[in-house]
């Protein structure tokens, strides 16, 4: 009986170690992960401007574990114009086609005129003319989606 109780006290004690082991393996995990994330997190502010709120979402949540601050987010260049009176954002990233009268390159080039902001454009278009026509408002990059994070921040830290 006495061999059984060692031999159970025995797994116990291995147990437990491990456990503890195990533990405190997951605590400096998450503790350095967490670190690091903020350690390197950006002082960059970006307004997104997206029609589609689930695409604004999905683009949102890709700055952030990127460690962007996204202040807003805009479904039309008439809306990007009157949050622009509220708050100057670092960067905008800006879809081509926008719910609304103007579209994302009349907006950006109303953005250059009276704010200076730099632009990304961050759309489905990659036709010829309207690439030529973004081109004229002097984009700090143009991205295709579906858009790959690390040219995204690529870009942005440029």
């Amino acid at each position: 009986m006495e061999k059984l109780i060692n031999y159970f006290f025995n797994i116990s004690k291995q147990l437990l170690w491990s456990f503890i082991y195990f533990t405190n393996h997951i605590i400096h995990k998450i503790y350095y992960t967490l670190a690091l994330k903020y350690e390197y997190m950006s002082n960059v502010t970006i307004l997104v401007v997206e029609d589609d709120a689930v695409e604004a979402m999905d683009i949102q949540k890709s700055l952030e574990l990127l460690g962007y601050t996204v202040q807003e987010s805009a479904y039309s260049g008439e809306e990007v114009l009157e949050k622009l009176l509220k708050f100057k954002p670092d960067l905008i990233l800006m879809d081509i086609v926008l719910s609304g009268d103007i579209d994302g390159i009349e907006t950006a080039e109303i953005i250059k005129k009276k704010y200076n902001i730099p632009i990304i454009y961050l759309t489905a278009h990659s036709e010829e003319n309207t690439v030529e026509r973004a081109k004229l408002t002097e984009p700090y990059a143009y991205l295709i989606k579906p858009f790959d994070s690390d040219e995204l921040k690529r870009s942005i830290d440029n």
